[in-house]
């Protein structure tokens, strides 16, 4: 469909021998610089970090078993199995992973794809919310009467 996106997420653990500030500098400062101009040739819409730090996994859920996540967005699959072939990928990106990433409990590619559908960007509705409104509405309304 028009308009439609892949949005791709790894989720990756940080090596064991890194504390959790060692693994989020390398990953910010040092990977994603080496990863954003091959993001940027191949004709990525977006790429993002997820840092789970344990200060967030302790309020969210013990069951959060991963230090953070890599979100891709492209246009089609073939889009990125042509990025992963790029040299650059195998022999800077990858390489670079093994400086921070715990290859033994980490699978990279991908542990979640779909087809994104945008329903607020830019903190703006991108769909017809009358009915919702309305509804949220008349619920805020009975809080505020306390029924």
């Amino acid at each position: 469909m028009a308009g439609e996106t892949l949005r791709i997420i790894g989720f990756i653990k940080r090596r064991p021998d890194l504390t959790p500030e060692q693994f989020y500098e390398h990953w910010e400062k040092v990977h994603a610089p080496l990863v954003v101009p091959w993001i940027l040739k191949h004709g990525f819409t977006s790429y993002m970090q997820i840092h789970a730090t344990k200060a967030l996994r302790n309020k969210l859920s013990s069951s959060i078993d991963f230090d953070g996540a890599g979100s891709f967005e492209i246009r089609d699959y073939d889009q990125f199995l042509a990025a992963l072939s790029d040299p650059y990928y195998r022999n800077v990106i990858a390489k670079d992973e093994l400086n921070f990433i715990d290859r033994k409990t980490t699978e990279v590619w991908p542990r979640s794809m779909g087809i994104q559908k945008n329903f607020v960007v830019d903190g703006k509705a991108t769909i017809d919310t009358s009915q919702g409104s309305a509804l949220l509405e008349e619920w805020d309304e009975r809080g505020r009467k306390g029924t």
